[in-house]
């Protein structure tokens, strides 16, 4: 699909629309949104190639933009795109081409990529920066969460009294350093496990954490281990079995060159 990672984050909500609603905000431009979300209510027939002349892909893009707008106008859209870093070039084309026209809308885009892997995306990379250059978008670096942060955040998304918040956030910062992605696979694996449940109106969370990270970390981590030299690697390695305690120094040395001996 030419739209994939845009496609998927618009389908859910334009799905839920009535055909109605979907053909007066669009005004003739059916096609257009049938080649970017193939299956919406009241769009029907083969989606139409997406030709390569700069003229029917501006049209098509202008079409796609002033119809978010338009919806827009009746309820307020957040479209998020996350691994920006693995989208495709049309995807990233139309969300470069949003910004300068929704200013004023009750639309927000964010995209959420990681920053080593963005340079490895041409698309990507010239998105950021053109758009910051043109201060049509703004750079926020997600940082690491303190113990406080995740205090609030376990009040605020699990209702949970304060001591009994900061008891938990404690443990979820040892167990995972306040590293984002971290925090949120371990929540959504509690939840899935049902160490974090629903009783009644409230939530409980149960006091022990599994000893080890969930699946899709490590498999975030080996995959981002995989593109890296032998040396790096063992770096890495190393780093796991002395963990708080590491630091960025040993990343100076070829991996080569350390023994246990001189890491510990």
């Amino acid at each position: 699909m030419a739209f994939g990672a845009a496609a998927d984050a618009l389908a859910r909500p334009l799905c839920a629309l009535y055909a109605s609603m979907i053909t007066v905000l669009a005004r003739g431009a059916e096609d257009d949104l049938r080649a970017v979300i193939p299956g919406l209510p009241g769009v029907t027939g083969t989606p139409r190639p997406i030709e390569p002349d700069g003229s029917s892909r501006a049209r098509l893009l202008w079409n796609v933009t002033q119809f978010l707008i338009r919806l827009a106008a009746r309820q307020p859209i957040l479209l998020i795109l996350d691994n920006a870093h693995d989208g495709n070039v049309m995807s990233l084309e139309l969300l470069h081409f949003l910004p300068p026209w929704i200013a004023g809308a009750r639309l927000l885009v964010i995209l959420a990529y990681v920053e080593e892997n963005r340079d490895a995306n041409q698309a990507l990379r010239g998105m950021v920066r053109s758009l910051l250059s043109a201060h049509e978008a703004t750079l926020q670096q997600v940082e690491s969460q303190s113990e406080p942060s995740l205090s609030k955040l376990l009040t605020q998304s699990f209702a949970l009294p304060r001591d009994e918040a900061n008891s938990h956030a404690t443990t979820l910062w040892l167990h995972t350093r306040g590293n984002p992605f971290f925090v949120e696979e371990t929540l959504k694996a509690f939840v899935a496990a049902g160490r974090i449940r629903r009783t009644g109106a409230g939530w409980m969370l149960d006091e022990s954490l599994p000893a080890t990270l969930p699946a899709t970390v490590r498999d975030a981590v080996q995959a981002r281990l995989e593109t890296r030299e032998p040396g790096a690697r063992r770096v890495a390695e190393i780093a796991c079995i002395i963990q708080p305690r590491a630091s960025r120094a040993p990343s100076s040395h070829s991996a080569t060159d350390l023994s246990m001996g001189q890491m510990t």
